[in-house]
């Protein structure tokens, strides 16, 4: 996260990649970034915001968004900060494969809204989360949710622990070439 009076930039990776007995079982990479200018102290404007997301046991190539948007600090004090933003966007999925006859890749115009709350619980305790909502044409999953919430504790100067919990939603998943339709549902624990 970078900010200034009047901007703030912010760009986040999230992947998991998992073997047992040598095979691969979970394999996903997400990458968001946003750019914010303040316009007073509340409103902000987001000329730009996008996600790439991958994940091949979804049936998911790869995934882009990009949008633009408006938002509003809700909270920003020492210990507390809660944005809420939003937005039109476009999006563009790649499957790892398809039904017979249908596309490999689907394009859709959408609407992305995202909300952030951080707060210091103490010194050396902090909770973070972070929630997007995504409303897509079916063919690209009807609607999808990214929710992700954790604790960070300082131990030391130099010793992190950090937990998170993850659930992300495909409402529709795309079946794969052979009928399998991916589960809606996934969570785990970081």
């Amino acid at each position: 996260k970078r900010r200034t009076s009047s901007t703030r930039f912010v760009t986040d990776y999230l992947g998991n990649f998992t073997r047992t007995d040598d095979i691969e079982t979970i394999n996903n990479h997400r990458v968001n970034t946003y750019f914010d200018i303040f316009k007073t102290r509340k409103y902000f404007f987001r000329p730009f915001f996008g996600e790439y997301f991958r994940d091949p046991f979804r049936n998911i190539k790869s995934r882009v968004t990009l949008g633009a948007g408006i938002g509003y600090h809700i909270i920003d004090t020492a210990k507390t900060e809660w944005d809420v933003a939003g937005g039109p966007a476009y999006q563009r999925t790649r499957f790892e494969s398809v039904l017979p006859g249908q596309e490999v890749s689907e394009s859709t115009p959408a609407f992305v809204a995202q909300t952030y709350f951080e707060r210091k619980i103490s010194k050396k305790v902090e909770l973070n989360s972070k929630y997007e909502f995504q409303i897509l044409n079916e063919a690209s999953g009807t609607y999808t949710h990214h929710f992700i919430v954790s604790l960070e504790t300082e131990f030391t100067r130099w010793l992190d622990f950090d937990i998170s919990f993850v659930w992300d939603t495909i409402k529709d998943p795309q079946p794969e070439a052979d009928g399998t339709v991916p589960k809606s549902n996934d969570f785990y624990l970081i």
